[in-house]
């Protein structure tokens, strides 16, 4: 799209077996990009030894719950940073 970037996403470390997806974020005038970056973070947390991968999004923030949960995200209680905090929603899938 002319040298302008479409996508991105990032993982780290969070604890044994498991990593965080971080900043994940697709244009939304593009078709397909969010799940291929997402397909391919999977693939290389799972390469690095990862069994899960988890994530926080916002509760107002249906249209990235619903990203998740059809690529087989399933929600979570609230880790680290993000418990107690009711604007936050966690999810995690395993690998």
């Amino acid at each position: 799209m002319d040298g302008r970037a479409v996508g991105c996403g990032a993982i780290r470390p969070l604890q044994d077996g498991i990593a965080e997806l971080k900043r994940m974020y697709a244009r939304p005038d593009t078709s397909g990009v969010g799940s291929a970056v997402l397909a391919y973070l999977e693939a290389a947390a799972q390469g690095m030894g990862y069994t899960a991968l988890r994530l926080e999004t916002r509760l107002l923030n249906r249209r990235a719950m619903s990203f998740y949960e059809r690529r087989g995200y399933t929600c979570i209680g609230n880790y680290g940073k993000y418990a107690g905090n009711p604007k936050a929603i966690c999810l995690e899938k395993r690998l």
